[in-house]
Formats: structure tokens, C-alpha cells, sequence
């Protein structure tokens, strides 16, 4: 397999994205601490697998990624807290909240294989042709096609999910019991995928955009920027106020949308596999130790993934694989923002959260008042 070649460009490597600064929070933990070799042992019980990069192997950026021990547990739900003044663990995971301190890493949903010489297919890093995902920048173009098949006017009024609640989320049978279009204005679907790969994916095309509202289980970055918040205590009202409120402000909730997909168009695979270099390179450096790979450990190379992958895997995993080297350098990380930056940017964010939900108890008290009296309230 060929290795990447050292980068040499007359261009200017562009900035990070805004939301690279996050990098520095997600390691703030172990900034006085550092992470050695007996915190990444700890961390094995509760990591899915272990991956060492030593001398440019996995075959990643050959010379620039630095050799690094990290241990990866792919569930969704975060689940890292510091328990009786004890060192956090170094976890890294889909997934993390401002109370955990999982180390979030790029998911699934990006199809994870060919990254500018980094060939990994193990886990959680996997494409998932058992949902019909295909490589993000091909699905986020169709998406974007579907979106704009139909005007936001005339697209359905309506809140959807539709998924699988039967993985342990209390959240998601919770959601099940939301599921009336005229007391809630949701129209929530209980997904069998096994029955839809019988019928070929033909009713779970992330590219059928004729919904105004998507429930996603995790926020986006920014309150009424990129999405609109709904809290899961009282999760029906919560989530009929959003609905009702975008109804009547159909303006300003399709500039959310807009931006929501701006920020989408703005995360290409190469701001992915950017994100994932800044990540180990920060990572690296708080380590006070020298990676060895384990006795046990093996190399991972392309061609032994691709014997255990069955056609429809291996149609995906060629589909996704990077056979290219870039001629562009990496983008230029942000500066570790000042501390308070992020203590700041959480307390703004959660008083957003709070006056919605104030809002959302305001909205349904004046519709108890008003609707008998046939008045009509637009609250704004």
C-alpha cells in the first residue's frame, strides 16, 4: 500500500472551522495531568479496541501524525464522569455532553476508510451498508438535492423520526409515545431494518426531504443558529411548541434551516479527516510516554478487511476508500482559546435552552386560556 508522501504545497493551508476550538476543551481534562501509559490501561475496560499508531502505522499522514495509544469505545450514549476525585479516562467516542468527558471522534455517518493513507475499517469505524449509508460527501449531496425538491412552504408540517427505540434509550421509547399528528404534530416510525434491507432501503432515504422538522437525539452547536432545542422533560409539549412555533414563524425557522445545512455543507471529508489529525496531534502531546504496540497487536492493512466484508460491504468500502493523495496541507487550527471561553459558550448555551423551555410552559398556558374563547394566538 503506498504511504502518504511528505506535503508539499504552494498554497496556504485555510483555517479550521470554528468549532475545531472545541479540540482543546475535549482534552482539557488531562492538561495538568497528562495521559500515561496506566490511565490508558484503566481505560481498557472500558474501550471497545485499542488502536496504537507507532512510525506512520495504521499508514496515516507518514511523518506528520505523531505516535499515539488510544483506546475507542464506539456506543452512542456517553457514559466517562470523574468518579470520587479520580483521573478521567482518556475514551474516545461518537458522542459527549458538557456533564461527560468522553473525547468525541468523527462517527460512522462519515464512512470512515480511506483517510489520506490512514486505512482502518474495525469497530465503529466501519461504512454501514446495513442501513444504506454511503460516503458523506456523496450523501450529503443527495440530501442536499432532496431538500430542494420541494419548497419549504410545501413541505409536511410535521416533526419526524423514524429509527430503532429498542437499543436501551429511555429517550426513544419515550419519543414513541409523542407519535399524533393532530395532539402533537409528529409522525414518529418504529424502523425495522432488517425488513428494509428485504425491500431494498427504498423508505429510509436519508435524501427524502419532505419533512419541515428532523428529532435528532444529539444537539447541533449552536440553540436557534442550527437547530431548535426540545427538552426531554416534557418531551410531547416540548417538541408540539417547536413545531407550532416554526408554523407560525416560517421565515425565521427556515433560515435555521439554512443554516443548519451550511454548517453540513461546511464538514466535507476533508474537514473530517482535518478534525481527526488535530485530534490525535493534540492528543499526542499530552502523552509522557512512548507508544509500543502491544505483543498482541496486529498492523491493519486493507487487504484483510476486505476478506471479511461481504459483497454489499465490499461495494461500500471501495466506493469510500481515498485512492489519492491531497495536494492540499491540512487546515490551520484555531489558537487554544482562552479557559472561561467555554465556560462562557455553556452557560449561554444552557440559558437558551432554559428560556425555551420557559416559553414552551408560557405557550401552552395562553392556549388553554385562548382557545375556547376562539381567539387566535401568534406567540413570537
Amino acid at each position: 500500500m503506498e504511504k502518504r508522501r511528505d506535503l508539499v504545497s504552494s498554497r496556504s493551508p485555510p483555517k479550521c472551522p470554528n468549532f475545531f476550538k472545541f479540540i482543546y476543551r475535549d482534552l482539557e481534562p488531562w492538561f495538568e495531568t497528562w495521559i500515561s501509559i496506566d490511565i490508558i490501561t484503566k481505560a481498557k475496560k472500558q474501550a471497545a479496541f485499542r488502536a496504537v499508531i507507532v512510525e506512520g502505522k495504521l499508514f496515516v499522514y507518514t511523518g506528520m501524525v505523531p505516535d499515539v495509544d488510544i483506546m475507542f469505545d464506539f456506543m452512542d450514549k456517553p457514559s466517562n464522569r470523574v468518579k470520587n476525585g479520580s483521573l478521567p479516562l482518556p475514551l474516545l467516542r461518537y458522542c459527549t455532553t458538557e456533564a461527560h468527558l468522553d473525547i468525541p471522534f468523527p462517527d460512522c455517518n462519515f464512512i470512515i476508510w480511506g483517510y489520506k493513507g490512514l486505512q482502518i475499517t474495525c469497530c465503529g469505524l466501519s461504512p454501514r451498508p446495513e442501513v444504506n449509508k454511503q460516503p458523506w460527501d456523496v450523501q450529503f449531496k443527495k440530501i442536499k438535492q432532496g431538500s430542494q425538491a420541494q419548497t419549504w412552504a410545501k413541505k409536511i408540517a410535521r416533526a419526524h423520526w423514524k429509527g430503532n427505540p429498542d437499543v436501551e434509550s429511555p429517550i426513544r421509547m419515550d419519543l414513541m409515545q409523542c407519535n399524533d399528528t393532530n395532539l402533537w404534530g409528529t409522525e414518529i416510525i418504529r424502523q425495522n431494518w432488517t425488513e428494509e434491507a428485504k425491500a431494498g432501503y427504498e423508505h429510509s432515504k436519508l435524501s427524502d426531504q419532505f419533512i419541515r422538522y428532523m428529532l435528532k437525539a444529539m444537539p447541533w452547536p449552536v440553540p436557534k443558529l442550527n437547530y431548535w432545542p426540545v427538552s426531554s422533560v416534557d418531551l410531547c409539549r416540548s417538541i408540539k411548541f417547536a413545531v407550532d412555533w416554526g408554523n407560525t414563524n416560517p421565515s425565521k425557522v427556515e433560515a435555521i434551516g439554512k443554516s443548519a445545512q451550511q454548517l453540513m455543507g461546511s464538514i466535507s471529508m476533508d474537514r473530517v479527516y482535518d478534525y481527526m489529525f488535530h485530534l490525535m496531534s493534540q492528543y499526542a502531546k499530552l502523552q509522557d510516554f512512548k507508544p509500543v504496540p502491544p505483543s498482541s497487536a496486529q498492523q491493519v492493512c486493507e487487504e484483510p478487511l476486505l476478506c471479511f466484508a461481504d459483497e454489499k460491504q465490499k461495494e461500500v468500502l471501495k466506493e469510500s476508500a481515498v485512492t489519492a493523495v491531497s495536494s492540499t496541507p491540512s487546515c490551520t487550527l484555531i489558537r487554544r482559546p482562552n479557559p472561561d471561553f467555554f465556560n462562557i459558550w455553556a452557560e449561554q448555551k444552557q440559558k437558551m435552552i432554559d428560556f425555551f423551555s420557559i416559553r414552551k410552559s408560557y405557550f401552552f398556558q395562553f392556549r388553554v386560556i385562548l382557545v375556547n374563547s376562539n381567539y387566535q394566538f401568534d406567540f413570537q
